[in-house]
């Protein structure tokens, strides 16, 4: 019979999401256009949830103890791109109070997270730059 310790677990559910949700992506000025957020309303949230045992090889003090890690991540599901996958560029997502997540920062609105974009975008041209 095998030692539960060594049992990894996954489960995930799928949740509707409340209006007012939504993933905001900022859009890069192009030759015709300036830089603007577009909306892809969050239609639901895949919550998965896993645990299994530690590696030995990373925590062997965790494993003689048989400690378990657990991970649980929440994920948008959009009518229009479908899981995070499917995102390029900068993205956040937008609360129902209008305020957006991104990029670890709560930004107070959409010319707030216009800024925030540039900047990240700016920082990450600058490294790549730097790389080469």
């Amino acid at each position: 019979m095998p030692d539960d310790y060594q049992q990894r677990i996954q489960e995930r559910s799928v949740v509707k999401a409340d209006p007012g949700w939504a993933v905001a992506i900022y859009i890069k000025p192009g030759k015709h256009y300036e830089g603007h957020v577009s909306y892809d309303p969050i239609i639901a949230w895949a919550i998965t949830y896993e645990e299994g045992p530690h590696d030995p090889h990373l925590s062997p003090k965790a494993f003689r103890a048989r400690k378990r890690w657990h991970h649980r991540s929440v994920e948008p599901i959009t009518y229009e791109h479908g899981d995070l996958s499917h995102f390029g560029g900068f993205w956040g997502i937008k609360r129902p109070d209008g305020t957006i997540f991104a990029a670890d920062v709560y930004c107070k609105d959409e010319a707030d997270f216009i800024e925030v974009a540039k900047q990240v975008i700016a920082a990450e041209a600058q490294k790549s730059k730097a790389a080469s």
